[in-house]
């Protein structure tokens, strides 16, 4: 079986993509490489719609005191003044001392702790399934450099056999040009296309298509070829 680096540069430049790709797939093989599937990554948590509640909040002395219910709030605003040493509770939770009988009530909204709590869950499952998907994205990228530094190594080369064959192309068109303009005299063209390219770059273009012989009947090597 040929590998792609034993292909000459005129059979690289007559595969098709197919075929490139099939010589890219014996060059993972032979290097043991396998080519690597992207990991799916985990959708985001969806918005969840968290339940509000309303409590009932009155400012004292540098303190809120929050209530359930609005007449309870409003119970506690018309108390008539106490003493500082005195200690009204009107929530298991909640002990307060007051001061003013001219109090404000405030309404606000606590997010449902049921609603919260799911959604803790939610994101505690998200954030797993993230940290799995990390892992493997690391061991892909790993995998896709060990990859790429096959495949890119012969698209690269066929790059450059492709530029390769555009120099030469470009050289014989010029010597065809300036055969025109010499009035087919081959020795004055080639003369003229020696100036225009090295030495070695011609004798590349005419051996690529065949006229090297062509090359040496009509023209002398030139005083700065080994240059």
């Amino acid at each position: 079986m040929k590998t792609f680096y034993e292909l000459t540069d005129k059979e690289i430049l007559g595969l098709t993509d197919e075929e490139i790709e099939r010589y890219c797939d014996i060059e993972l093989m032979r290097a043991g490489v396998i080519k690597p599937i992207a990991p799916i990554r985990p959708k985001d948590p969806e918005p969840m719609d968290i339940r509000k509640e309303q409590y009932y909040e009155v400012s004292l002395n540098y303190r809120s005191i929050v209530f359930k219910t609005l007449e309870q709030a409003e119970v506690f605003t018309k108390l008539e003044p106490l003493s500082t040493d005195r200690v009204y509770e009107f929530e298991r939770e909640v002990s307060v001392i007051s001061y003013s009988r001219d109090l404000s009530i405030k309404i606000i909204e606590v997010a449902n702790s049921d609603d919260v709590n799911k959604y803790k869950v939610k994101a505690g499952l998200y954030k797993k399934e993230k940290e799995e998907y990390d892992k493997l994205f690391k061991k892909y990228n790993d995998e896709c450099g060990a990859f790429q530094e096959i495949t890119e190594g012969i698209f690269n080369k066929r790059r450059e056999v492709e530029n390769k064959n555009r120099q030469i192309d470009r050289i014989i068109e010029t010597f065809e040009g300036y055969l025109v303009l010499a009035d087919n005299d081959k020795k004055i063209a080639f003369n003229f296309l020696n100036k225009a390219y090295s030495w070695d770059d011609v004798i590349e273009a005419f051996a690529w298509n065949e006229k090297l012989d062509f090359l040496m009947e009509n023209t002398q090597i030139p005083d700065n070829a080994d240059e």
